[in-house]
């Protein structure tokens, strides 16, 4: 097998500077090194958002013919009795899972793979022996196929160019971007469900090894302890085990010469949508090597170590015994030290085998007298049917077990006295954030589900009695679909695909036999509607209410604004896609071609990233408002547009300089009532605010007007901001009238990573039009 040597086999080693040796060549060695051995098997789970294969290496020195298939078999015993808080069968084979390639400018840890796997499979060192045949190790070797593809198509058609080691311009995945390894409870998209049904919820590793890079500034290379805080629901033998497997990974790489090998920086463990292991027993090791430019080295002088945002110290400290002064950094050092860092997990995992599968057992061990039931209730009293059954979906998909008792009317309980019963406390009981730690919180502090999605959850003891639900008869020629529901543009956009038969909305609280419809309900055909959005009903009525209007929908265009796609402009076109709302991606620089046809648009401008993305842009936007164009801004294109278009908003100083700090955090908005940004919601909408800003607007202006506040008090629901009264009262959502048109303006970002659907319905209530905005009463 030495031909199949990573070295010999590629034109070039996998690390050489400029070169990415491509995703479909590494898929064709990995399975030309499978061919003639029984120590590894290469499978596809499942194909990603664009279609490619998503493939799993298995690695054990014996998977001869149906080896693989009988362990699989014998694990999902173990995994299944383990989710029901059984015994389970004896499993002493620890399950290893690599990762990498999430994030496709990373491109160090794709590339070490080929150099990791020939060297597990064929080398007769003792620790690869051992590994072998101690553990069961699974590689996936990227985890974005999409955009593994596209940063090589890019590094390739850059090199020699001025563009050379750059990002590229497109979002590395087409809905989340950056945000793809945040969806690991939410499942939003398919490369996460693959990965999660295919490896993670088969064969529940106990230990992961995520392979990623940072900023290319700071430490070389970063492992757990993480930093504080931990999860508080997060089992203590879990963190001990992960802190100290870490450690010993630092302590390897150290030893050998490794510069720059740092411990208990930058990253925590709070937030489940990035580390869901931690609750089904399992150590998560993050890996954090820093960047060059794509394959390219680059050259750090060393007094920019010193600086923000990750700033190194120069001098041997405790959490980074050798530090790195600066020099050159080249992709060959990232591909080794992942390669020495997998080599090194796998020799500690492989010299104590029984230690990984013992602490599974004990992490997922049912202790305490004490719990909670959980019920989310089907129908009323819920506010958002789909948003229940949206947080029903979660669980069932994070393998929480529901409570087989069920009580007959459809009420799905839970009860936290089970083994995975810590994570269900952890997404649906609130929980503050350690003050002290936010000034260093690595990302949101918040994950309170019932808060993020509106979801109804009533918790109980488990002697409480259940609360009465009330069933709808939905026989009625028009269903009733609350304001609130998040999924009310799915039967919208349904009855416009299928004929003429249009939706109305109530404007006016309308007494229509024994049924009151309250302003903003969505009233549609029942006859016209499939069973799964029939569900969604609140009611049913025989006549459409004379004050009802009709709802219409202008043409969508979806504008990026920047030179450089964000995160939020792939969220939201995976939101349109998802509510199945046709729409047209534009880059900015093309809108003054819309500008004709300005009158019949709906023009959604997604977060930009910072205030200053796109500046250039703003006047060609701005001239489509004029020429009649309706265009909804989130987040800094708001502020951009916002202030752009009146000289009656400008922006609040919230006191950036002077410590105000918001890594994420849940705030109450106050919608002010007579717009139909705000028909049919309560009066507080809990919305994502995470770096986000807020607005001044002129008292009297005649051009802008305010929409929604933030909270004056109380305004933080869930999570940490630092001095919350600099932003208590500010304006959150503006208006502003230019020409012939308007411009909708956020603060913040209402489709906040495709997770904050309790905000959604501020975005359909502008794209679906319902008259003159004060026709539209409370």
């Amino acid at each position: 097998m030495i031909e199949l040597d990573p070295i010999k086999w590629f034109s070039n080693t996998p690390g050489n500077e400029g070169v990415l040796i491509s995703r479909e060549d590494i898929r064709t060695w990995l399975r030309r090194l499978a061919g003639p051995t029984d120590r590894m098997r290469v499978e596809t789970l499942g194909r990603s958002t664009e279609g490619s294969p998503i493939d799993a290496v298995f690695i054990h020195y014996d998977l001869a013919g149906n080896r693989l298939d009988e362990l699989r078999t014998q694990r999902k015993s173990v995994v299944d009795a383990l989710h029901t808080g059984l015994n389970p069968p004896r499993w002493s084979l620890p399950v290893v899972l690599i990762t990498s390639g999430i994030h496709a400018t990373e491109v160090g840890g794709p590339q070490s793979i080929p150099e990791l796997v020939y060297w597990l499979v064929t080398s007769d060192e003792p620790v690869a022996r051992a590994a072998r045949e101690q553990v069961l190790v699974i590689v996936v070797p990227t985890l974005n196929p999409d955009g593994m593809d596209l940063v090589g198509r890019w590094n390739d058609i850059t090199r020699g160019t001025e563009r050379t080691g750059t990002p590229p311009p497109l979002l590395y995945h087409r809905f989340a971007g950056h945000d793809n390894n945040r969806d690991w409870l939410h499942r939003n998209l398919v490369e996460t469900r693959v990965v999660l049904d295919g490896i993670h919820a088969a064969w529940m590793p106990h230990v992961t090894l995520d392979q990623h890079q940072m900023n290319a500034f700071g430490p070389r290379f970063v492992l757990p302890p993480y930093i504080d805080p931990w999860e508080p629901h997060i089992h203590p033998s879990i963190v001990a085990a992960t802190s100290a497997l870490g450690q010993a990974i630092a302590t390897d790489l150290t030893l050998a010469g490794r510069e720059g090998v740092a411990t208990g920086r930058y990253f925590d463990a709070w937030e489940p949508s990035r580390a869901i292991q931690h609750y089904r027993g399992g150590v998560r090791i993050l890996a954090e090597a820093a960047s060059a430019n794509l394959a390219n080295t680059i050259d750090i002088a060393t007094d920019l170590l010193l600086k923000p945002p990750l700033p190194m110290q120069l001098m041997p400290e405790t959490t980074c015994p050798r530090p790195w002064r600066g020099g050159a950094w080249t992709l060959r050092n990232i591909v080794e030290y992942h390669r020495d860092a997998a080599t090194s997990l796998l020799r500690h995992v492989s010299t104590d085998p029984d230690r990984w599968p013992a602490l599974q057992r004990e992490a997922l061990s049912i202790t305490g007298e004490r719990h909670v039931v959980f019920d989310i209730p089907p129908c009323r009293p819920a506010i958002d049917l789909a948003a229940n059954q949206r947080l029903c979906e979660i669980l069932d998909g994070a393998g929480v077990a529901r409570r087989a008792d069920g009580d007959g009317d459809g009420v799905a309980t839970w009860s936290s006295h089970q083994p995975l019963g810590p994570l269900l406390d952890a997404l649906l009981l609130p929980k503050p954030y350690p003050p002290q730690s936010g000034s260093s919180a690595y990302d949101v502090t918040t994950h309170f589900l019932p808060m993020l999605l509106g979801a109804t959850v009533h918790a109980r003891s488990e002697t409480a009695t259940v609360l009465p639900t009330s069933q709808t008869n939905a026989t009625g020629e028009f269903i009733l679909i609350d304001a609130r529901c998040h999924r009310a543009p799915d039967v919208v956009e349904h009855l416009l695909r299928h004929g003429d038969t249009c939706a109305h909305r109530a404007t006016h609280r309308t007494m229509m036999g024994h049924v009151l419809v309250e302003p903003g309900t969505w009233i549609v055909p029942r006859v016209h509607l499939p069973d799964h959005l029939r569900a969604l009903a609140t009611g049913s009525i025989d006549t459409v209410p004379p004050d009802a209007v009709s709802v219409s929908r202008r043409d969508i265009v979806v504008l990026d604004s920047g030179e450089q796609s964000s995160a939020d402009f792939g969220w939201t076109r995976w939101w349109l896609h998802e509510r199945s709302i046709p729409f047209l991606e534009v880059n900015a620089t093309c809108s003054p071609d819309l500008a004709t046809m300005a009158e019949s648009l709906t023009v959604i401008v997604p977060d930009s990233g910072h205030d200053e993305a796109g500046r250039d842009l703003s006047s060609s936007i701005l001239d489509l408002i004029s020429a009649g164009a309706h265009v909804i801004a989130f987040g800094a294109a708001g502020r951009r547009l916002a202030t752009a278009a009146s000289s009656s908003v400008s922006l609040a100083d919230v006191g950036v300089s002077n410590g105000w700090h918001a890594p994420g955090a849940l705030l109450r908005t106050r919608m002010i009532p007579g717009h139909p940004v705000a028909l049919g919601l309560d009066r507080v909408v809990p919305v994502m605010f995470q770096r986000d800003g807020a607005f001044e607007v002129v008292s009297g202006a005649t051009d802008a007007r305010v929409l929604a506040r933030f909270a004056s008090g109380d305004l933080v629901a869930s999570g940490w901001m630092s001095h919350p009264d600099r932003l208590s009262g500010k304006p959150a959502i503006v208006e502003v009238r230019l020409g012939r048109g308007t411009l909708t303006a956020f603060a913040f970002r209402p489709l906040f990573r495709g997770q904050t659907i309790v905000s959604s319905p501020l975005v359909h209530n502008l794209i679906y039009a319902t008259g003159e905005p004060d026709t539209c009463l409370p």
